[in-house]
């Protein structure tokens, strides 16, 4: 997950200013948000906290889902790390 957040913020950061990074409107479906823990280098933390200042001080998650909102495909695409190498054995 971290590899797919860290490609959504390199394309954000190359594409979009933070002017352009406004929040969009909460999801009208009532969903409920969720907690996650992702580390980040320093440069992709400072843009997510400037998306937040920007945007009166909205949390890193929803600055978060700011550059999911702008960033919707993400070419090529990054790169899963298989849970089990080849070869390897795999009790039922």
């Amino acid at each position: 997950m971290e590899q797919v957040v860290m490609a959504m913020l390199d394309k954000a950061m190359t594409n979009y200013t933070i002017e352009e990074m406004r929040v969009p409107p909460p999801p009208s479906d009532g969903t409920s948000a969720k907690q996650i823990a992702i580390h980040l280098p320093r440069e992709q933390h400072a843009f997510l906290e400037a998306i937040a200042h920007r945007n009166r001080g909205v949390t890193l998650g929803v600055a978060l889902e700011t550059v999911g909102a702008y960033v919707s495909e993400l070419t090529p695409s990054p790169q899963q790390l298989p849970l089990i190498g080849e070869g390897d054995a795999v009790s039922g």
